[in-house]
């Protein structure tokens, strides 16, 4: 590898051709140095090849190492012992008779790639299809293998993949905050091992567990309290406008919540409207904030109209009991998968229309 490095030192100072070629006619005794921009090598060389180029695509035949640094790699030929190289993507088609080490962003083996020896990789992503007769051993954040393995296969990796095609005669032994996804036709003789990293092993703890319970409890209580007191200054200072949401409510439940409907399209498509513009961009961001506010509180006249019917006449004497009481049985109808979601919606359409209808009586009257 000493070797490798040095060559790759001195060919750096050396003028380099757009095209260098090892034509199908030719045949090199001895080891071979190349660097271009594009190197092509469809002979035969009887030696070691060292490579440095831009593209280099190698579809001839070594009889002896490969060592190469380059931009894209493609090896369709034979090499007859060892590989090793660093490139941005390199794509294996062809036969390895010894081992590969890759330093690259991809690794593309390919079905029709035979790797008599071990693999030995370092890449952004890993697709491994053709065929390796050793072990293999990875680190990537992406790992795709789908054919047959004879070794053992070690790999440190974000996801993995085995599909229904892989084979490996040896043990699956892996690193990964995620399981890996295994086709059940997959065989594996050696047995799989997962190491869950640490972190990832306190993340799956009692502790941590109860942790993220209570990161979900307490945006909800958050919301509870705050519609709670919401609503209680709504009552307290403003129960001319709960009255008259109630009283539109009660006239026309139906052309409320249509109302509703109306003005969950209207107002946000106005926003944007005014935002597209220049000058009314300050507008849009003010009707903007109406409107989540808007959103926000819409369902405490929903809640209110709920508890006014189910209390009737009581509800007047004791407005924050009762309505404490329908915001817990609000916030737990919430919490139900899907049902919650849509009773949730339903709150704040009708909401909405009682807003905006209340606010058309008051103007009526007047």
């Amino acid at each position: 590898m000493l070797r490798f490095i040095l060559i790759v030192f001195f060919c750096t100072f050396l003028s380099a051709a757009d095209v260098e070629t090892v034509p199908k006619s030719r045949t090199i005794e001895g080891n071979h140095f190349v660097r271009g921009k594009t190197v092509e090598i469809s002979g035969v060389i009887n030696g070691d090849l060292y490579v440095f180029g831009g593209q280099v695509f190698i579809d001839g035949t070594v009889n002896g190492n490969v060592l190469m640094a380059g931009g894209t790699v493609q090896i369709e030929g034979q090499v007859k012992e060892n590989i090793r190289l660093a490139a941005g993507q390199v794509t294996i088609s062809g036969t390895v008779g010894g081992n590969v080490t890759a330093l690259s962003g991809t690794v593309d083996v390919q079905p029709s790639a035979v790797i008599n020896g071990s693999l030995v990789g370092l890449a952004g992503n890993i697709d491994l299809a053709g065929a390796v007769h050793g072990q293999v051993y990875v680190g990537t954040s992406n790992l795709r293998l789908s054919n047959g393995v004879s070794g053992d296969v070690t790999a440190y990796v974000n996801h993995m993949r085995i599909t229904s095609k892989a084979q490996i005669e040896g043990q699956l032994e892996y690193w990964s905050n995620t399981k890996a996804s295994i086709d059940p036709a997959a065989k594996i003789i050696g047995g799989i091992v997962h190491h869950p990293s640490f972190f990832y092993s306190i993340a799956q703890g009692k502790v941590v567990k109860s942790l993220r319970l209570g990161t979900k409890l307490l945006p909800l209580l958050m919301n509870f309290l705050y519609t709670l007191a919401l609503g209680i200054i709504l009552m307290r200072y403003f129960p001319k406008g709960i009255e008259l949401g109630l009283k539109a409510i009660k006239k026309n439940p139906v052309h409320t919540i249509l109302t509703g409907i109306v003005i969950l399209i209207l107002l946000p498509l106005i926003s944007l409207l005014f935002l597209m513009s220049v000058l009314g961009a300050p507008f849009a961001i003010t009707l903007i904030a109406v409107n989540v506010f808007a959103f926000y509180t819409a369902k405490i006249f929903t809640i209110i109209w709920v508890q006014t019917l189910i209390f009737t006449k009581q509800f007047k004497k004791h407005k924050k009991l009762y309505f404490t009481l329908g915001l817990i049985v609000y916030f737990a109808l919430t919490m139900i998968p899907y049902v919650g979601d849509i009773i949730a919606f339903a709150a704040m359409l009708l909401g909405l229309g009682a807003m905006v209808r209340g606010r058309i009586i008051s103007l009526e009257k007047s």
